[in-house]
């Protein structure tokens, strides 16, 4: 069994990603995470996760935690992959992979191959992003 923990599970989990990590057989939504903790606690209800809080460390901590999918706005997104990968968990990241190629590639080099997942952007609208795109294709297949 997987168990999955969300940090920001705001819009794009509602629809997206947050019904699927427990519903998928073989996976289960662990723990959630949001700023505002009376919706933090909302979405666990909906979406079947055990536990809810709005202390993203909480996630990172919790031991029953294999990967992190971290939907939070990009100028987060490396911040909290560096988090996931210090405490040598998977982690999933949201598109964009964040703001600048450089932190793609911060977020490439903290990672113990091949455990860093991405998802890729649907629009490259930017040569940057097609960078960062580029990077994750090389790293990891």
């Amino acid at each position: 069994m997987i168990g999955w923990g969300i940090i920001g599970c705001g819009a794009v989990c509602e629809v997206k990603s947050g019904p699927a990590f427990s519903t998928v057989r073989g996976s289960s939504l662990v723990s959630v995470m949001r700023r505002d903790g009376t919706k933090a606690r909302s979405f666990a209800e909906r979406h079947g996760a055990r536990r809810h809080t709005s202390d993203a460390s909480d996630v990172l901590e919790d031991p029953e935690v294999d990967v992190v999918y971290v939907a939070t706005p990009p100028g987060t997104h490396a911040y909290y992959a560096q988090q996931a990968a210090e405490r040598g968990k998977a982690c999933y990241v949201e598109r964009p992979m964040a703001r600048r190629h450089e932190e793609c590639l911060q977020m490439v080099a903290a990672a113990p191959k091949p455990r860093l997942s991405i998802a890729p952007p649907r629009q490259l609208d930017r040569p940057r992003q097609l960078r960062c795109q580029r990077v994750f294709l090389v790293s990891f297949r």
